[in-house]
């Protein structure tokens, strides 16, 4: 990062816990550059559209499309410009393919955080995600909750199961607790009978309005997701100066996707709760998936919870 770049490229991930972990990258590259371009789905260009305040920039949509429609996009946009540098997440052909000065595929090892490692290769920057007045105005129309469920994954094994979260969320609401719950607009079906206990749920279509509505409260539940990733690198004006994060795992390894811990916030907690033995050779086994999670109890996620209140 000694030499400044005139023009780089940024290819970031289309999942948004990945991307979340690379924003660390990107803040060293914004940091580096007179002019960043950047390639990630339009639905998540909020992440990072603050940071790129620093310098001269433009969004490339890189929705994903068939028949590699985002890849024929992102070339077609990109070939005729030289780069002076190119990240590509992705660690795609694309890349090898544009014209540049110094091109990097950022790797990780198969042990310790990937945050932490991602970080030791981009002068020691940590995912960060810095939101607009806008958002914050959004999330503050809800009302302030103390406990906070992220119960939703992508991948519907990795989720915790209805069964549990209504037996967490009972408990809390008679014992006076004010609960909410965030997620996308196409899940909020899903939660009519968290809603019947009186439970707040927040679905906007921006992940970052939800994302800063959990970052006000105390406490923060939910599995390995990217919603849950990106509550946990929220950073804005009047947040509550302790947050503890309970990161509920069963198919996927804490050992690489777990909660950083980030000098600049040491009040930004993050703890995990195993179900199971982690087995990489079933990590996309959803019966697997199913029986960890399942092996997690709420009296203990509850235990966690009383653990660390104030």
């Amino acid at each position: 990062m000694r030499n400044p770049s005139r023009n780089s490229l940024f290819i970031g991930n289309s999942h948004l816990g990945d991307l979340v972990f690379s924003l660390g990258v990107l803040r060293a590259l914004i940091m580096d550059s007179e002019r960043v371009t950047v390639a990630a789905p339009r639905k998540f260009h909020a992440l990072f559209a603050p940071m790129l305040d620093r310098c001269d920039s433009e969004c490339i949509d890189f929705t994903r499309k068939t028949y590699a429609g985002h890849w024929r996009k992102l070339l077609r946009t990109t070939w005729r410009t030289r780069f002076d540098r190119i990240v590509d997440m992705r660690c795609s052909p694309i890349s090898a393919m544009l014209s540049a000065r110094q091109r990097q595929t950022p790797r990780t090892r198969d042990t310790g955080l990937v945050v932490d490692q991602l970080a030791s290769q981009f002068a020691g920057h940590l995912p960060q995600i810095h939101v607009t007045d806008a958002q914050i105005r959004f999330a503050a129309a809800f009302p302030p909750c103390e406990v906070v469920f992220v119960p939703f994954a992508g991948w519907q094994p990795k989720e915790w199961g209805m069964a549990h979260w209504l037996k967490l969320g009972g408990e809390l609401t008679a014992a006076g607790v004010q609960v909410g719950a965030v997620m996308s607009p196409n899940e909020l079906a899903r939660a009519e009978d968290l809603r019947a206990l009186g439970v707040a749920c927040v679905a906007d279509p921006d992940p970052l309005v939800g994302a800063v509505f959990a970052a006000h409260a105390r406490c923060v539940v939910g599995g390995d997701t990217g919603m849950m990733h990106a509550i946990h690198a929220v950073r804005a004006p009047n947040l509550r100066r302790r947050r503890d994060s309970f990161c509920l795992f069963g198919p996927s390894d804490e050992r690489r996707y777990g909660p950083w811990h980030d000098p600049e916030e040491p009040q930004v907690r993050g703890h995990v709760l195993r179900g199971g033995v982690y087995d990489p050779a079933k990590r996309k086994d959803a019966q697997h998936a199913a029986a960890c999670m399942a092996a997690i109890t709420p009296q203990t996620v509850l235990a966690a919870i009383e653990a660390h209140r104030d």
